[in-house]
């Protein structure tokens, strides 16, 4: 056990709270161990070469918020579970999140397969009750196949939004020729056209990268896109409007323990017509980025793209594509399988219940709801001046 950690004796397994990045560094190697032996393998964001990363972030900038709480399971040496979470000060709230938040985009514990995951998860609530000083737990994206998702029931949590990420699994098919059959014959039609179309006007290449340097390019070309994409419609994002979301992306291409990466980029000799990048992990692909150059719409360069990378996945061998939240069209052109993903508020103290009730529930709902019905024109001013 580390010996500055808080711990917990239950029969032979301990619970122990991690606060500080030296603490998460002297269980890299068995919390790697835990990540391979996971049954669900859609665990890249808690990995612990992402989550460091986060941390690492956080520290280097002198952030006060987002202070770890990570809870492990062990039995003897063995580590049973992995529950990276942070306490983030929300005014007079103390709230209790995903490490990652709100940069993550599946929210779960790493637990060993061979033990009861509804058990363990419990064990680890009931710790978080005595031991967090939190006053109230915020999990979202806690997908459909989670263990946390009947344990935060049984503990009173409520669903506060739901959402679906859309994702390919290519266990059902031989190769991607065998897949493609299987979509849309319109979509068929629409993506060879637009393709031929596009062939024939440009000379194009699609660029498919796991080189660092060149990654970085794609990742600043890809902010930059989402960027003016978000201020041109009128929209903001929780993680844009985050001030070290910026600085985190742009360190992933170099950082150590290095987070693998694959990056793709439709371009002609000039110009990129779109752009996506995402994460490797357990052989999986996480579609985190992209962009693309809206002088190129006339060929439906973001399905088209799409595509490209669907079948470069396939011939790489990846065995599933995670392409997140939200469900959008073209995404669902390409494939309909969906995962549910809900956010869970469990207040913990009376504080933590009247923010819930007034503000999460309450006056932030209304916020929200009167900016939609505002005007195109006047919610892309709002969304320019902000900080996206």
């Amino acid at each position: 056990m580390i010996a500055s950690s808080r711990a917990r004796q239950d029969d032979a397994r301990q619970i122990n709270i991690i606060r500080d990045l030296t603490e998460i560094d002297a269980i890299a190697s068995t919390w790697h161990a835990l990540e391979q032996r996971t049954v669900e393998q859609s665990t890249f964001f808690q990995s612990y070469a992402w989550c460091r990363a986060v941390v690492d972030l956080r520290q280097r900038h002198g952030s006060t918020s987002g202070r770890p709480f990570v809870l492990t399971v062990q039995e003897g040496k063995r580590l049973l579970a992995v529950w990276a979470l942070a306490l983030y000060q929300q005014g007079p709230c103390r709230v209790l999140r995903a490490i990652d938040d709100p940069f993550g985009k599946f929210a779960q514990p790493l637990i060993d397969p061979d033990v009861d995951q509804h058990a363990i998860v419990e064990s680890m609530i009931d710790e978080i009750r005595r031991s967090s000083a939190a006053d109230t737990m915020l999990m979202t994206k806690v997908t459909d196949r989670s263990p946390l998702r009947p344990a935060l029931s049984a503990a009173g949590a409520r669903v506060s939004l739901t959402d679906h990420a859309v994702y390919l699994d290519f266990a059902d098919y031989a190769d991607f020729e065998t897949y493609f059959k299987t979509v849309n014959t319109k979509t068929r039609k629409n993506v060879r056209n637009a393709r031929n179309r596009l062939y024939r006007d440009h000379q194009v290449d699609h660029e498919i990268t796991t080189d660092r340097e060149v990654l970085s390019d794609m990742i600043r070309e890809a902010i930059d896109g989402r960027i003016a994409w978000m201020r041109s419609e009128g929209k903001t994002s929780p993680a844009f409007r985050d001030k070290l979301f910026e600085p985190l992306l742009l360190h992933l291409a170099s950082c150590e323990p290095p987070v693998s990466l694959l990056g793709f980029r439709l371009k002609t000799a000039t110009r990129s017509i779109a752009t996506q990048w995402g994460f490797l992990h357990r052989n999986r692909y996480y579609a985190y980025l992209s962009a693309r150059n809206r002088d190129f719409d006339q060929y439906s360069a973001g399905r088209l793209h799409l595509g490209m990378i669907i079948e470069a996945c396939a011939e790489r061998g990846i065995d599933r594509i995670e392409m997140m939240a939200p469900p959008s069209d073209y995404k669902l052109q390409w494939s309909k399988s969906l995962t549910t993903i809900d956010d869970f508020m469990l207040p913990l103290t009376s504080i933590g219940r009247l923010y819930q009730n007034l503000w999460h529930d309450g006056l932030r709902e209304a916020l929200k709801s009167t900016y939609y019905r505002l005007p195109d024109g006047l919610k892309k001013r709002l969304s320019q001046k902000a900080a996206v």
